[in-house]
């Protein structure tokens, strides 16, 4: 499975979150932290937890392409 986000008008820890809840399709209970972003991308094979909308299955393998990533956003690094 192929998958691009553009974090372009990513400029906040508070963005990228909306960012990845919105591309993934996560639940509206997604924590916004780093912990919850684990938890969350660890389940994409399991579709009964309904932690992401992006589902894999078990032979599958997710390529993700980030582009425009704010590297230079001090906050952003320190967060992932």
């Amino acid at each position: 499975m192929e998958m691009a986000i553009d974090f372009k008008d990513v400029d906040t820890v508070d963005r990228m979150h909306k960012k990845l809840k919105h591309a993934f399709g996560f639940p509206n209970f997604y924590g916004a932290n780093i912990h919850a972003l684990i938890d969350c991308l660890g389940d994409i094979r399991y579709p009964e937890y309904g932690m992401s909308e992006v589902i894999i299955g078990e032979n599958e393998v997710l390529n993700l392409t980030i582009k425009n990533f704010p590297y230079e956003n001090k906050l952003i690094i320190r967060a992932c």
